[in-house]
């Protein structure tokens, strides 16, 4: 495997192909002249057991590469993705759009990426999203309208439940 960032196929190597990797930590690695663990000491704000000239190193690479760690890979490894799941039965609905801003603010204020579902008051389609949902491993599920069928979703009896109700007031009140 070639290291050129501009591989070419097709008939005398004449056609380009563009991928479009991403670096990894280990391309941080490779370009700081260091080890992975250096790296993920780094990412994880453990600089203090790392030399100032490997700090600046590290930096370097990072933005030649514009290198963005993988959170989803970072939550496999924690144990914690931070999403959150919410199921709207209708986004066309103005109070559903209240709602989304609302949990869209509180999600933002505390680390937390909402995963919207909009069901279109179709009953299969909510149970099909909840189950979707509980494949991502999402920390919990925000539902604004849940279908009344008791034995719609299994799947989504491993996910946990937020009941909220709705208190504020209108933006143009």
């Amino acid at each position: 495997m070639s290291d050129d960032p501009n591989p070419t196929s097709g008939a005398n190597n004449r056609v380009p192909v563009f991928c479009m990797r991403r670096a990894t930590i280990i391309d941080v690695a490779r370009k700081a002249g260091t080890d992975k663990t250096s790296i993920s000491r780094y990412l994880n704000g453990e600089t203090s057991v790392l030399s100032p000239e490997l700090r600046e190193r590290i930096e370097a690479a990072i933005a030649k590469l514009d290198y963005r760690p993988n959170q989803m890979a970072r939550g496999l490894k924690r144990g914690r993705n931070r999403l959150i799941g919410m199921l709207l039965a209708d986004l066309t609905n103005p109070y559903s759009v209240e709602v989304l801003q609302g949990v869209g603010a509180a999600c933002h204020a505390l680390g937390y990426m909402p995963l919207i579902c909009h069901a279109a008051n179709e009953v299969d389609m909510e149970c099909r999203y909840l189950q979707l949902l509980t494949t991502y491993r999402v920390e919990g599920v925000i539902v604004k309208r849940w279908a009344s069928r008791k034995n719609c979703c299994t799947a989504s009896r491993k996910a946990e439940f937020l009941s909220c109700s709705w208190t504020g007031r209108s933006k143009a009140s």
